[in-house]
């Protein structure tokens, strides 16, 4: 059965340290992160390479800073 989002009964420890993250980002970070998240999905073939590099090198992209992240997501996009 799937998880539903919508029940804070149903979250893991995970899910909240996510959710209190992405509470703090500024609107840029904010689309930033559903562009991962986009870029991720787009091809099921290639999804889970590509969350495997986000996870993977995100710390070495400046994503704090809109070269950064456009930077990372076009090497997300390459893979």
């Amino acid at each position: 059965m799937k998880q539903d989002i919508y029940n804070p009964e149903t979250w893991t420890e995970q899910d909240r340290t996510f959710l209190d993250k992405a509470r703090n980002l500024t609107p840029a970070e904010m689309d930033f992160l559903l562009e991962v998240m986009k870029a991720v999905d787009a091809d099921p073939q290639k999804s889970e390479a590509r969350a495997t590099f986000a996870e993977q090198k995100a710390g070495l992209y400046k994503l704090r800073t809109e070269e950064g992240r456009n930077s990372f997501l076009e090497a997300l996009k390459a893979v």
